[in-house]
């Protein structure tokens, strides 16, 4: 049966693409101002934005300052935004990770940790200062993670001494590990830094607060006192000038210090509304929360852009067909489509909890004590999914992503970047499961509901191949993983009689991780579920149901083995497993080149990697690296992708 003869409208509609679906499904996705999509396009059609290879380190980095530079006089994004208009930051973020990583980690820096923390931290003082940092003639770095002090902030060393005579602050890097590690935009391009340091006041530590501190003068050569040292080449994303920074006894004003939690009279007396020293920090560092925001929304674009290219690759490259001749896109395969395709739908999913993420992060009124989990949440499973997506899809496209040039190894880049930037991944996930645990023993953390009993009703089941149970399946492991972890802590704190430092951090560390996952797989869940309630749009409920089902049947699938232990899944169900995914795969082949468009990737073809346009003419040119257009995009209306036989019925809610 072909497609057009499905009597279900929603699926009818659904052809090669279904322009409505796409229509529709793009503003989801967005989840903002729609019309600030054709000004970024528009900023992008400059070739400053195309793909370049084969440069030096110094080539590199002087491109995406470039770049960054070229983002910064269109104005589209502020660091005024965080008052103002919050989504539009990362919105920035997502379209910035569409075209290299680079210029997003140089954008991030500048526009959330440098002017972000200074919007945040800053009083009318520092207005002066903070107007000149959008244009980038205040650019900035971020110097809070020191070598020795990388996930325990709260005992940094560097210092901060406030002197009534002079009113002034010496900045000092007492220690080999105090010197500010991995400090992006430091190497080359900055001429401020936000310094975070332990601040002594008439003879007492005072906790760690903030400071702009001048690092080099108006030649961009470093200031007295400021040492900086190239970090060198990295295993990706060179034109970020990362550095090490430390100082040697530099003198700064006491209007520097960013008093917006706390004040420092010019008489040396330190005033603030949070008696304890250590709370003092922990409202200082809430400000890295947009941080996680903005590397999953950087990952999110950067998975979308990967996505596209190697599908698009896929569906124009031939290899073997049933005729033995090279008469078939390799995308028709089931080896293609059961390895790439589960990607594509659980980034839908991750898509739509990042977005409530981000309407959390704009409005967290009533979900405050949720917040700092969602946000953990959703910065893990977006930059694993990227990591996960772009070695699956440099592996599917064989050598023409191992290439520089296919983009695809960038996308490796940027996934182990973002799974240990703001904050370790592992860490992250512990701060999930001590957060709910903490909201459990208050009673303030929302358990998901169940409509089938997962101790009667499911393992009852001969097939677990229906959308309702498999919600039900993930809800209910959340739910049990709770349940046992608060066993195990209690047996042995209380029973065992152990500390908890060591159990936390030497005998339960995989039942944290498994947890966590629970939790953020559920939440991711739970938002796409909410947006599928609210959609009316026929061809938009159909697409989401469908990748709802494959991710979860994918999900599951992938955990199976805890299903079956734990008696929830019987093991005829469980035998059943792998052909219903292999099946949820090719009832989700009608849906992809919809879900694609919807990603609304600009078509600049000079912002897109060969393989993704006419390979076979790019291929025909004598100069792989100044081959500017086999300019065209892949006609992908004209795949020769075969098409399944019907989409099940069990995807619809």
């Amino acid at each position: 049966m072909s497609i057009a003869q499905h009597s279900d409208p929603a699926i009818q509609a659904l052809r090669e693409w279904d322009q409505s679906t796409v229509e529709t499904l793009q503003r989801i996705l967005f989840n903002d101002d729609y019309d600030k999509l054709a000004k970024w396009h528009e900023v992008l059609k400059d070739p400053i934005f195309k793909h370049k290879f084969l440069m030096s380190l110094d080539e590199q980095r002087e491109l995406a300052m470039a770049q960054i530079q070229k983002v910064a006089d269109a104005g589209l994004a502020s660091i005024y935004n965080f008052g103002n208009d919050p989504k539009n930051i990362f919105t920035a973020h997502e379209i910035l990770g569409q075209v290299n990583g680079s210029l997003a980690t140089k954008f991030t820096v500048q526009f959330n940790l440098f002017g972000g923390t200074l919007q945040a931290l800053s009083t009318e003082r520092h207005a002066p200062f903070l107007a000149q940092v959008d244009s980038l003639k205040n650019m900035g770095c971020f110097c809070f993670t020191e070598l020795g002090y990388g996930n325990n902030a709260p005992k940094m060393e560097t210092t901060a001494h406030y002197d009534p005579a002079t009113r002034q602050f010496t900045i000092n890097s007492p220690t080999v590990a105090s010197q500010k590690f991995w400090i992006t935009n430091g190497a080359k391009h900055a001429n401020f830094a936000v310094v975070f340091a332990q601040t002594h006041v008439a003879g007492k530590n005072e906790g760690i607060n903030a400071f702009i501190v001048p690092i080099r003068d108006e030649n961009m050569n470093a200031c007295n006192g400021v040492f900086i040292e190239d970090m060198g080449v990295k295993l990706g994303m060179n034109g970020i000038d990362n550095a090490r920074l430390s100082f040697d006894h530099v003198k700064i004003p006491l209007e520097n210090h960013l008093n917006a939690q706390n004040q420092i009279t010019p008489e040396g007396k330190f005033i603030s509304d949070t008696p304890k020293v250590s709370q003092r920090f922990f409202k200082v560092a809430d400000r890295l929360l947009s941080g996680r925001l903005c590397i999953s929304a950087m990952c999110m674009g950067t998975t979308k852009y990967l996505l596209y290219t190697t599908i698009r690759y896929s569906q124009q490259r031939l290899a073997v067909g049933p005729s033995g001749e090279s008469d078939t896109p390799i995308m028709s395969y089931q080896l293609q489509q059961n390895a790439i395709f589960p990607y594509l739908a659980r980034t839908l999913v991750y898509n739509l909890g990042y977005n409530e993420a981000k309407n959390i992060f704009a409005d967290p009124r009533g979900r405050e004590n949720e917040q700092v989990r969602i946000f953990c949440a959703a910065k893990c499973l977006v930059s694993w999914n990227l990591e996960a997506t772009a070695r699956t899809c440099r592996e599917r496209c064989g050598g023409g992503s191992f290439l520089s040039s296919s983009a695809i190894p960038e996308g490796l880049q940027g996934g182990h970047s973002g799974m240990t930037a703001e904050g370790d991944n592992r860490v992250l996930m512990q701060k999930i499961v001590k957060d709910v645990l903490a909201d459990m023993q208050k009673e303030q953390h929302r358990l998901p509901k169940m409509t089938q009993c997962p101790k009667r009703q499911i393992p009852a089941l001969k097939s677990i191949a229906n959308l309702e149970t498999l919600i039900n399946l993930t809800f209910y492991r959340e739910v049990a993983e709770i349940k046992s972890m608060s066993k195990l802590m209690q047996k042995k704190m209380i029973v065992e009689g152990k500390k908890f430092f060591d159990v936390w951090m030497y005998e339960v560390s995989d039942e944290i991780q498994s947890l966590a996952f629970a939790f953020s797989e559920r939440y991711m869940l739970e938002s796409t579920l909410n947006v599928i309630n609210k959609t009316s749009h026929a061809g938009t409920k159909a697409l989401l149901e469908q990748a709802t089902f494959l991710y979860l049947i994918w999900t599951i699938k992938n955990n199976l083995d805890w299903y079956v232990i734990d008696g929830v899944v019987s093991a005829e169900a469980a035998s059943k497993v792998d052909d219903e995914f292999s099946q949820a795969v090719k009832d989700f082949v009608p849906f992809v080149n919809t879900a694609l468009e919807s990603f609304s990737i600009a078509k600049h073809p000079h912002l897109h990697a060969p393989i993704a346009r006419d390979y076979v003419a790019f291929n025909a040119q004598p100069d792989f690296e100044n081959f500017e257009s086999a300019g065209k995009l892949f006609d992908f209306r004209n795949t020769g992708v075969p098409r399944p036989s019907a989409p099940r019925t069990s995807a619809k809610l």
